[in-house]
Formats: structure tokens, C-alpha cells, sequence
């Protein structure tokens, strides 16, 4: 079931849970890393930022790995 607030979705916690298992089924994601995706979907997240450069950006989500940001940043 997904409620609207302010504009942003929401996910219950059971939904979050779900999307973490599809994610980490499709994607071969660590748990940990699918929960945290998971969640950064359900609140419409544009991006996620990590420091595991081997994390797999999502059709839904792009993943921004801080090194390379900081290297892009330097040059």
C-alpha cells in the first residue's frame, strides 16, 4: 500500500522490506544495501551516494560513488 505526503511517496516498512528482497534478487545488492536503496526509493530519491564504487546504479535510482565525485571535483 503506498500513501502520498507532501508530494513525496511512502512506503510501509513491510513494502521497504520487499523492494530490498527484489533488489537484492535482481541486482545481486548485500542486504544492507537494499534496505538502504530500498528506503532511498520509497521517499523518491534521485540518487544515492556511497562510497562502494561496486554498488549498481538502478533504473529509479543513480548511484554516485563519493570518490569519483571528489576526483571530478579536484581536475
Amino acid at each position: 500500500m503506498r500513501n502520498e505526503t507532501h508530494g513525496m511517496g511512502r512506503f510501509t516498512s513491510q513494502e521497504i522490506a520487499e523492494e530490498a528482497a527484489r533488489l537484492r534478487a535482481f541486482h545481486n545488492i548485500r542486504t544492507p544495501d537494499s534496505i538502504q536503496m530500498a528506503t532511498a526509493i520509497s521517499v523518491g530519491a534521485s540518487f544515492f551516494l556511497t562510497n562502494d564504487a561496486h554498488l549498481p546504479s538502478l533504473p529509479n535510482l543513480k548511484t554516485l560513488v563519493l570518490e569519483d565525485l571528489k576526483k571530478g571535483s579536484e581536475g
